[in-house]
């Protein structure tokens, strides 16, 4: 399964992404462009970060497997002249020697073959060409994925689930040691990194869910919806109450991985 199976409501991810987006606005910062550098945005959603970097770098491509991401990205952005916008499967990148970085920021757990991935980002990348991915990790969001477990092992909800199998890949430092080294792509540094998801409030929670756990969501009947992700977001708020100020925490586990070609 991967985010191609879903019809994704890409002003929505927007509206409730500004964690994704504070965490690639640090992974562009280390990436530390050069504006003589041709750069691949690997899975760029509705594109904030994509014209970000094309403020600093030569030029970008964006790339997203979901129409309606890209659809979006070249409405907000495709007046950009060093900026464009594909949809393309990750796994079946096409790009030859094209690209001075490669820049991924939370997608690639919805990839089932990494191996194919980074096998095409070595294709992609001139030589002495880097790349820097963070992705989900093994343990990410441990607690509100329990939560998510006992709400739809509830009476209610669990005729819904009963094909349901687990939808990401969340990788480990081990994965990735062993996938670069196959790949050819010289190993910088694989280091699995910890990161508190805060929303101002549980209506913000609730709206990250719905725009980003399709794999459940698309269980549930569509007016059924709002119900599971309250259901869900009240269980959570339980086990992990908000802070004085009213705004909710998540701890999610990030793995890093910067490479090379040779």
């Amino acid at each position: 399964m991967n985010s191609t199976s879903f019809h994704w409501d890409a002003a929505d991810y927007a509206a409730n992404s500004s964690a994704q987006y504070q965490w690639g606005c640090e992974l562009i910062a280390r990436l530390a462009l050069r504006d003589s550098e041709n750069v691949l945005d690997l899975g760029c959603g509705d594109g904030k970060l994509t014209a970000l970097m094309a403020q600093q770098a030569h030029t970008v491509t964006g790339i997203d497997a979901s129409p309606q991401m890209v659809a979006l990205a070249q409405r907000r952005w495709g007046g950009m002249r060093n900026m464009a916008f594909a949809c393309v499967d990750a796994q079946q990148l096409t790009f030859d020697g094209v690209f001075d970085a490669v820049i991924s920021n939370s997608v690639l757990h919805w990839v089932p073959n990494h191996p194919a991935v980074l096998a095409g980002l070595r294709r992609a990348l001139k030589p002495g060409g880097r790349v820097l991915l963070q992705m989900p990790a093994s343990g990410n969001c441990a607690q509100f994925i329990e939560a998510v477990d006992r709400v739809r092992a509830m009476p209610r909800w669990r005729p819904f689930f009963r094909a349901f199998r687990f939808p990401w890949r969340f990788s480990t430092e081990c994965d990735y040691t062993r996938w670069l080294d196959e790949s050819g792509l010289a190993t910088q540094n694989i280091i699995t990194v910890h990161k508190d998801m805060c929303h101002d409030s549980p209506m913000s929670l609730a709206g990250w869910m719905r725009s980003t756990w399709l794999p459940y969501l698309q269980c549930v009947p569509s007016l059924n919806r709002v119900a599971f992700v309250e259901s869900v977001v009240d269980d959570y708020l339980c086990a992990v109450p908000t802070d004085a100020q009213g705004r909710t925490h998540v701890e999610m586990v990030r793995l890093e991985v910067a490479a090379e070609r040779a």
